[in-house]
């Protein structure tokens, strides 16, 4: 996003004047003050005091803490090694209550050899997590994957805020900005810290399967392409690689959210599936946006099978009222306006 700033601001200045400019980091306010030479005034709209730090230090302790009760209330169970069929997901309280996978989460629950393979994230206050991590120990249909780790595998988790010191670079020029500041700063920022140790615990988890010679038959990965997804695909590609692994994305289009398209380094790096599910035929072009070899087929919206069960046979019968939000574009507008009458 600091990049898609700074581009727009150049071509911004070719046009207009600008005096000044408010930002929420200080990393990019260098950067532009930097780049054009402070002859722009820019304003960070942001505040530092002992109390944001400690309360960012304080966050860092809870997400550690989070995940040693985590691995300390896990349980390891016995998995049938002749061909398993694992699913990630998150959970509810209620384990007959799957926000995604609904529909077929009763046959999940019966099926001796269907494993539901959950991840606890520290923003979840660990008064809620607890009574879904009691109700998983009971349930022989789901693995909490801690419970196949070993400390080692946590501590080295946990250590990933100092080994990534090593991706820090001296230099780093885009165009012609000096993205430096910038790169290293995210490069140490930790608010996706939880998220990092989810990753590679999942790793670790199949890596731990592989050596106990368990055999993956399917594996559905809730996928969005984010760092949990990477440590989990990386995990199943490398120890389990005559697995078949679906992503499963059982949601609309959101363009805005770039990081749903896989790109050609991801794919050929193994932290994405061997074959992407989405709900419609629309999406299988969108989501190839950035490679254009992946390999995309349509599957079933489970989350929302609840919307056939009021239709019956005399449904062509009844009216429906159409509510369309016009944009204010003409022929966007129009566009809709043609797809309700035609609905």
């Amino acid at each position: 996003s600091f990049i898609c700033i700074l581009d727009s601001l150049k071509d911004f200045l070719g046009k207009e004047k600008v005096s000044l400019v408010t930002v929420d980091s200080i990393y990019l306010k260098n950067t532009i003050a930097k780049r054009f030479d402070n002859k722009i005034k820019v304003k960070l709209n942001r505040k530092f005091s002992f109390v944001s730090i400690l309360k960012k230090k304080l966050s860092f302790i809870h997400v550690i803490v989070f995940h040693l009760i985590v691995f300390t209330l896990s349980n390891r169970k016995k998995i049938n090694k002749k061909g398993s069929i694992f699913y990630d997901t998150f959970l509810n309280s209620k384990l007959d209550k799957s926000r995604y996978y609904s529909a077929i989460i009763k046959k999940i629950l019966k099926n001796k050899n269907s494993y539901l393979i959950p991840s606890f994230h520290s923003q979840e206050k660990i008064y809620s997590t607890l009574p879904k991590l009691i109700n998983s120990r009971k349930s022989k249909n789901i693995l909490l994957k801690e419970g196949f780790l070993s400390i080692k595998d946590l501590l080295y988790s946990f250590l990933i805020v100092i080994r990534k010191r090593n991706f820090l670079k001296k230099k780093v020029v885009f165009k012609d900005f000096d993205l430096t500041e910038i790169y290293n700063s995210e490069i140490l920022n930790n608010n996706s810290f939880s998220s990092q140790i989810i990753a590679q615990n999942n790793y670790f988890f199949f890596k731990q399967l592989s050596k106990e010679k368990i055999n993956i038959k399917k594996m559905i990965n809730l996928f969005e392409n984010q760092i949990i997804d990477k440590g989990w695909n990386l995990g199943v590609n490398k120890f389990h690689s005559k697995t078949k692994t679906y992503g499963y994305q059982n949601f609309s289009n959101f363009s805005q959210y770039m990081h749903y398209n896989p790109s050609k380094i991801e794919a050929s790096s193994g932290v994405i599936p061997k074959k992407i599910l989405v709900i419609g035929n629309s999406y299988i072009k969108l989501r190839k946006e950035f490679c254009k070899n992946l390999n995309i087929d349509v599957a079933p919206a489970i989350n929302h099978q609840y919307l056939y069960k009021n239709l019956n046979s005399n449904s062509k019968k009844k009216n429906y009222f159409i509510t369309i939000i016009l944009r204010g574009f003409l022929i966007d507008d129009m566009k809709l306006i043609d797809w309700g009458l035609k609905s």
